[in-house]
C-alpha cells in the first residue's frame, strides 16, 4: 500500500523492494505497486547497485523527465517538485517545509476533491505511522491555508469529519 501511495504522487520515482518474503505472488504484488525491483533477502549489495546503476543510467540517457514535468500547476501557482517550492503567478519562489511540501503535493494531486484526513497523515510523514500527529496536522494546514492566501488563488477547504480539499477562490 505505502509502494503503491509512492506510486501514485511520483511515477517516475524508482522503488526497490527488499524483502524476506520469497513467495512469487509478494514479488507480483510489488511489481504491480509500481516496483522497478524486488531483491530477495538475503541480498547482494553488488545487485542493488547494478539495479540502481542500471536505472539512474535509463533515467540519465532518458529526457522524458523534463523539467515541466518538475512543476504541477493549480490555480495561479506552481508547485516545484525538485525544489519544494511554490512559484506564484509574480515568479516569487516561496521554499516549503517538508510536511507543508507533502500535504500541499497530495491536495494538489487531489485538486476540488476531499482527502481524508488518515490519507492527509500518510502523506505528511511519508507513511511513518510512529510519527503520525493530529495536532501537528492541524499546524500544519493552517500554516499551509496562510501561505496560500497570501501567494495564491487557492483555499485549503475542511470537510468536517472526513478531511481537507484544496479549491480555487
Amino acid at each position: 500500500e505505502m509502494a503503491q501511495n509512492l506510486y501514485d504522487g511520483n511515477p517516475t520515482l524508482p522503488i526497490i523492494f527488499i524483502s524476506s518474503h520469497h513467495s512469487d505472488e509478494m514479488k507480483e504484488k510489488g511489481l504491480q505497486a509500481g516496483a522497478v525491483a524486488y531483491l530477495d533477502k538475503p541480498f547482494s549489495v553488488k545487485l542493488l547497485a547494478a539495479h540502481i546503476d542500471r536505472f539512474t543510467h535509463t533515467l540519465g540517457k532518458s529526457s522524458s523527465i523534463t523539467h515541466n514535468e518538475q512543476l504541477q500547476k493549480v490555480g495561479n501557482i506552481h508547485l516545484d517538485l525538485r525544489n519544494r517550492a511554490i512559484i506564484t503567478k509574480d515568479n516569487k519562489i516561496v521554499e516549503l517545509r517538508p510536511m507543508e511540501f507533502n500535504l500541499l503535493r497530495k491536495l494538489m494531486a487531489n485538486f476540488n476533491q476531499a482527502v481524508k484526513r488518515e490519507d492527509m497523515l500518510y502523506a505528511a510523514w511519508e507513511g511513518q505511522e510512529q510519527y503520525y500527529n493530529n495536532q501537528s496536522l492541524n499546524n500544519y494546514v493552517r500554516r499551509l491555508r496562510n501561505l496560500l492566501e497570501e501567494n495564491s488563488n487557492l483555499k485549503v477547504q475542511s470537510h468536517r469529519g472526513l478531511g481537507y480539499s484544496l479549491v480555487e477562490e
